[in-house]
C-alpha cells in the first residue's frame, strides 16, 4: 500500500496514526531542545496531523489526537512549555486541515480556518505556560529572535502569531497538494460565489481594521494580516483572463491605494501609519469585488454571455 493512500482496515489506520504521533513527538522534542530552531521547522509541524486526519477514517481522529497530544507531553514531561507553545496547536490545526480537505472546502477557506484556530490555541498555551511556570511567551519569543527592544513588536505580535499560524497551514496546503498530485482531487473548485466571498472578506478586513483602530491597534494588526491574506485569492478568481485591459485597473487601483500610504504615513501617531498597508489591498479587492458583481449579475441572465474566463 502506498504511504500517502487512504487507510481501510483498523489495523491499518491505527499503524497509521501511530506512524504520524511518533514524528509529532520527534518535533516536540526538537522544540525542546532547540527552541530558536523551533520556530523555523514547526513551520512543518501541522503536516503528520493534516496527512493522518486526511487519509484516516474520521472515527480515529480522536484516538490520533489524544495519542499524539498524549505522547508529545510524556515525552517532554520534564518541561513540556515549548510543546504546549508549538506542538498542541499545530496538532489540532493540522489535524481540523485534514478533516476540512476530506470536506471539500477550498483552500483559502481551510488555510483561513485552520489559522484562526492554530492562533487561538497559541494563545490558551500561553495562558497556561504563564499559570504553571509564571513565564512570559511573547517577551521569550522575542527575545530568541533579539527583538525584544523594538518599540513595535508589542503592537504587531498578536499579528505575527496569526501570520505565522496562515504560513503554517499554507506551507502543509503545498506540501498536501503535492502529495495528492499523482491521484485524485476530491478539492471543491472556486465557484462564483467564492470570486464575490474572497474580495468580500478582504473588504470586510479592511472596515474592521479601520473602526477597532480606534479602540485596538493589536487587533487592528491582525485584520491588516487578514486583508493581505485574502488579496492573492481574490487575484486568482481573474486568472487566467483573455482581457488584457484588466491589468489596468488594477494597477491603478494598486497606485491609488499605495498614495493613501504615502500621504497619510507620517501624519498618523506612531505605530498605527503601517497599518495603512491595508490601503492597496482594499482598493484591489474592492475593485475585483465590482468587476465580479457586475459579472456575476450578467451570468445571471442566460441570454447574457460574458467571456469564457474562469470564474
Amino acid at each position: 500500500m502506498k504511504v500517502f493512500s487512504p487507510r481501510e482496515t483498523s489495523a491499518q489506520n491505527i499503524a497509521y496514526i501511530s506512524i504520524m504521533a511518533s514524528i509529532d513527538v520527534v518535533f516536540a522534542l526538537f522544540a525542546t531542545f532547540f527552541p530558536f530552531g523551533a520556530i523555523f521547522l514547526m513551520l512543518l509541524l501541522p503536516l503528520p496531523s493534516a496527512v493522518a486526519a486526511y487519509y484516516c477514517k474520521n472515527r480515529y481522529i480522536p484516538v490520533y489526537l489524544l495519542a499524539s497530544i498524549g505522547l508529545s507531553l510524556i515525552a517532554t514531561i520534564w518541561d513540556f512549555q515549548l510543546t504546549l507553545f508549538y506542538a498542541i496547536p499545530a496538532i489540532c490545526s493540522g489535524t481540523l486541515y485534514g478533516f476540512l480537505k476530506q470536506k471539500r472546502l477550498t483552500i483559502g477557506e481551510i488555510v483561513f480556518v485552520t489559522g484562526i484556530l492554530n492562533m487561538g490555541l497559541t494563545y490558551v498555551s500561553i495562558l497556561l505556560i504563564d499559570a504553571i511556570y509564571s513565564i512570559d511567551m511573547i517577551n521569550f519569543l522575542l527575545t530568541i529572535i533579539t527583538v525584544q527592544d523594538a518599540p513595535l513588536m508589542p503592537l504587531i505580535m498578536p499579528a505575527a502569531i496569526l501570520a505565522y499560524a496562515l504560513a503554517q497551514e499554507a506551507i502543509v496546503n503545498i506540501i498536501m497538494q503535492m502529495i495528492m498530485e499523482s491521484v485524485p482531487s476530491i478539492e471543491r473548485p472556486y465557484g462564483k460565489i467564492h470570486s464575490l466571498l474572497y474580495p468580500a472578506f478582504g473588504l470586510l478586513s479592511g472596515i474592521l481594521l479601520l473602526v477597532i483602530s480606534f479602540f485596538s491597534i493589536e487587533t487592528a494588526y491582525c485584520f491588516l494580516i487578514s486583508a493581505i491574506f485574502w488579496l492573492p485569492f481574490s487575484l486568482s478568481s481573474l486568472f487566467p483572463t483573455t482581457r488584457k485591459w484588466i491589468y489596468v485597473p488594477l494597477v491603478f487601483a494598486f497606485l491609488v491605494g499605495m498614495s493613501f500610504f504615502y500621504i497619510f504615513y507620517r501624519s498618523l501617531p506612531r505605530g498605527y501609519g503601517l497599518l495603512l498597508f491595508a490601503c492597496p489591498c482594499v482598493a484591489i479587492e474592492l475593485f475585483i469585488f465590482i468587476y465580479r458583481a457586475i459579472l456575476f449579475k450578467k451570468d445571471a441572465d442566460p441570454k447574457i454571455r460574458v467571456g469564457t474566463e474562469k470564474l
